[in-house]
């Protein structure tokens, strides 16, 4: 198994995940979570150091800042009551600065 270095807490725990060659990992943020209605949940990472090669690139991307942040209409996402408010991502920045 290849260590990236990347890990995650869980539970006040921090776990080291192993990745297999070949692969991407992606690690979004909290607008999955809102989306999702707290089905997908935002991880909280780190990069740790390592003693082997890896490639790490930071892309950031995401909608207009005009887009609204609001519970997709799925199965899954709509089992309990939105806990999120519709917000529109240039608010969601705003708020997270605050």
């Amino acid at each position: 198994m290849f260590h990236s270095g990347l890990e995650v807490n869980v539970n006040e725990r921090w776990f080291r995940l192993a990745s297999k060659p070949d692969t991407l990992l992606v690690v979004d943020g909290e607008r999955i979570q809102r989306w999702t209605n707290d089905y997908w949940i935002s991880a909280l990472h780190r990069v740790a150091a390592v003693k082997q090669w890896r490639y790490s690139a930071l892309f950031c991307s995401g909608p207009d800042v005009n887009s609204m942040i609001e519970t997709l209409p799925c199965e899954k996402c709509m089992e309990k009551p939105s806990r999120y408010p519709p917000i529109t991502v240039d608010e969601h920045f705003q708020n997270r600065q605050a």
